[in-house]
């Protein structure tokens, strides 16, 4: 992705510029093959900066971790119940605890010290030292009231190990604290070649690019691990660097091998468009054309301000509406490109007291539209974090509309930078037009999930991970509209184009993405946010299937979003998931979840060293339940069900976790059910026939999807008092 491409004949270069951005528009994946237009990074400088500007920064990622022996462990490790090995290291990688085993930890422990303790104690299986331990302000970190985290940063002589930590979480009881997991990304022992220089110097960095007109902006030096060729980590003493060119607007960052005054790493801070021709139309651009109306909550009229049902009390019949709010203001650029004043209008009340305000020639549809985005997707997170978990809820943050690039790609775009959320007008570039980005809700949702990355995590106010960014955007936008799709219409006019997918065919056009990226092209941030963002959307599918799509979506996005106040890389989500689904705070007994989380992340091969689940593996269906409709007095039964989201239920003799395709087993299908009423989620379903029970005996529902493929299940007895009478209880 990148290249400088022919677009109906046109030859365009990619410009990009300003400051820590973030883009929607370059996470569109190169191997896409026909009826493509690609977008990408401006094609300046050396092959070689060139080449490591469209893969990113990225996150260090550790080698693939080896399941590890726990037969060997003695004393207080002897509760390891789970243990995986770093193989380019030989040192743990992650080590899970029965927290039932562990020895108390006194409340009035300081767990900072206790864990740096631990390490002290355990220097060959952590492979560092404690000398290297480096404090931050979100050392000690308690974004549960049952969980505590404890994180150091690693440095070495004095210099940052890029990606390197080594994590502690304990979980709090009435008696004190137990630990529960290590989890240990320092890549182990550190031993540095020579170095020619302890840095080198900005000019170096500025030559290394190509471009004589970037100027420095900072730089600090730093020990950057690396994978080498024998499977073990490398490590180089680097120095990293921001470059600016400000008659462009345009910054990198730039990381040198001091020795080779080679480049280890490169990223440019603005990202252009990929688009893709599809059969799909979305509901929430403007290629739909359907509408929705909403109170305008918060918005200022005059030096009011509106309540969320954006009333306000007033004796004019005429006022100037802004476009500002606690979410943030919208400014839109049209006719001046430096203008940062809230977009305004004048409105007149109708005289029945409701007023609605809709595009027209003296409104701004895109800035309408970002206002409204804004309320929505603020509202859609809100409902999972709390303003003390997300600033960004009540810090609100600025939106550009109608912008115009003053570069070679003055459209088709739209991008995060620190601070606010910039959307593009509408226009031409190569021979296709885009429309204006501020008409499709999912491309806003997208950047603002970038914000939010940036403000929440361990290690806050950044992006440590380009490509989990790129998918917490995609999945931010994908969860909160229910549909896989981003961008749909991004060719103007065209309900067949897109921006990409989070819920791909499986073709060769179309791969599902799995951990690690293949080749150079996958590895790209872009194209790696497909990965944990196809795992959620996955997610998202499993547990639909037991709950059905508003349950089970309210309950993925509850995973996704807490989860980021702990992860700041993908390739951790697994086991962050895991942990908010832990009911009773002991990572060696299975989650409610366990087998739909597994099963999601292990499709993508985000599991580390865990085991992927077969179908064997089917977690308690919590919607189903039973009814007898009629004893027939002689040891059979009639019976109703209900359930989530089941496409059928199958009943059968015995705890199993699967019914033989035999006379004992008895299928349910969807049902009305004269007297009873189903809530919106809640379907009914009636057996085939009747089943044959005794008293106290177990007996088992399975939930299947419409695939037939086990969801859910359910163990039941039966006792004397099972009566048609019970069907008074409605089913719920």
């Amino acid at each position: 992705m990148g290249h400088t491409k022919s677009l109906q004949g046109n030859k365009v270069k990619y410009h990009i510029h300003a400051s820590i951005v973030i883009s929607l528009l370059a996470f569109a994946c190169a191997e896409q093959r026909s009826s493509v237009t690609t977008w990408g990074h401006a094609e300046r400088g050396s092959e070689e900066f060139s080449a490591q500007v469209r893969i990113g920064y990225g996150f260090n990622h550790p080698a693939i971790p080896r399941p590890g022996s726990s037969l060997n462990l003695t004393g207080q490790d002897s509760s390891v119940f789970s243990l995986a090995m770093d193989p380019a290291a030989d040192i743990w990688q992650s080590a899970l605890f029965d927290t039932t085993q562990q020895s108390l930890i006194p409340s009035e422990t300081s767990l900072v010290d206790w864990s740096t303790q631990y390490i002290a104690s355990h220097k060959a299986e952590l492979g560092l030292d404690v000398s290297e331990l480096a404090h931050f302000n979100n050392t000690l970190y308690e974004p549960f009231p049952d969980q505590i985290y404890v994180t150091f940063q690693r440095q070495f002589e004095g210099r940052e190990v890029r990606g390197a930590f080594v994590q502690f979480i304990f979980v709090r009881g009435a008696d004190g604290y137990r630990l529960r997991e290590v989890q240990n990304n320092s890549y182990g022992p550190i031993a540095l070649g020579s170095s020619a220089t302890d840095s080198v110097s900005a000019q170096a960095a500025v030559d290394a690019t190509g471009i004589p007109s970037l100027e420095p902006v900072w730089q600090k030096s730093l020990i950057y691990p690396q994978l080498g060729a024998d499977g073990r980590y490398e490590f180089r003493q680097a120095t990293e660097f921001e470059l600016a060119d400000h008659a462009q607007d345009e910054s990198y960052k730039i990381i040198l091998d001091n020795d080779t005054q080679t480049i280890l790493a490169a990223e440019g801070n603005r990202y252009h468009a990929k688009q893709q021709l599809t059969m799909e139309t979305f509901k929430n651009s403007y290629i739909t054309k359907e509408v929705v109306v909403g109170p305008m909550s918060g918005v200022q009229v005059d030096t009011l301000t509106a309540d969320a049902n954006g009333t306000f009390d007033t004796n004019a019949t005429q006022a100037t509406v802004t476009l500002t709010s606690a979410k943030g203001p919208v400014v839109s650029l049209t006719g001046n490109q430096q203008n940062l004043t809230p977009y305004s209008f004048p409105v007149t009340f109708a005289a029945n007291g409701v007023t609605k305000v809709a595009p027209s020639p003296n409104v701004d549809a895109a800035a309408l539209n970002a206002y409204a985005a804004l309320l929505e997707v603020n509202d859609w997170v809100g409902r999972f974090l709390t303003p003390q978990q997300a600033p960004i809820l009540a810090t609100g943050i600025l939106v550009k509309v109608n912008m115009i690039d003053g570069g070679e790609v003055p459209f088709c775009n739209a991008f995060f930078s620190a601070g606010s959320l910039n959307f593009y007008a509408q226009g031409a570039v190569g021979g296709v037009t885009c429309p204006n980005t501020a008409l499709i809700k999912d491309v806003m949702y997208h950047e603002w999930g970038h914000a939010l990355d940036f403000d929440v995590g361990v290690v806050k106010n950044t992006i440590t991970d380009g490509a989990f960014s790129e998918g917490i955007g995609d999945i931010t936008a994908t969860l909160a509209m229910g549909d896989p799709v981003v961008g749909r219409g991004f060719t103007l006019n065209n309900p067949d184009s897109k921006v990409r997918t989070v819920d791909p065919a499986g073709t060769p056009e179309e791969p599902i993405r799995v951990y690690p990226p293949a080749n150079a092209t996958e590895a790209a941030v872009h194209s790696q946010g497909q990965i944990i963002g196809g795992t959620f959307w996955d997610l998202r599918r499993n547990l639909v299937a037991l709950y059905g799509p508003e349950e089970g979506t309210t309950r993925t996005a509850n995973f996704f979003f807490k989860h980021l106040l702990v992860t700041d890389r993908y390739i951790d989500s697994y086991a962050s998931v895991l942990r908010l689904d832990d009911d009773d705070n002991n990572p060696a007994t299975p989650s409610p979840h366990y087998c739909a989380i597994n099963k999601a992340f292990g499709k993508h091969r985000l599991i580390g060293a865990a085991t992927l689940e077969g179908p064997s593996c089917v977690d308690q269906d919590q919607g189903l339940k039973v009814r007898v409709d009629v004893d027939n007095g002689d040891g059979t039964l009639n019976l109703l069900a209900s359930s989530f989201g089941a496409a059928s239920i199958v009943f059968c003799p015995g705890k199993v976790t699967s019914c033989p395709a035999d006379a004992n087993t008895v299928e349910f299908t969807s049902t009305s059910i004269t007297g009873l009423t189903a809530s919106e989620t809640k379907k009914f379903y009636q057996a085939a026939g009747t089943v044959k029970v005794k008293e106290g005996e177990m007996y088992t529902l399975i939930s299947r999807d419409s695939k037939g493929a086990a969801v859910g299940l359910k163990t039941l007895t039966f006792g004397k008092r099972d009566q048609s009478s019970d069907l008074s209880q409605t089913l719920k």
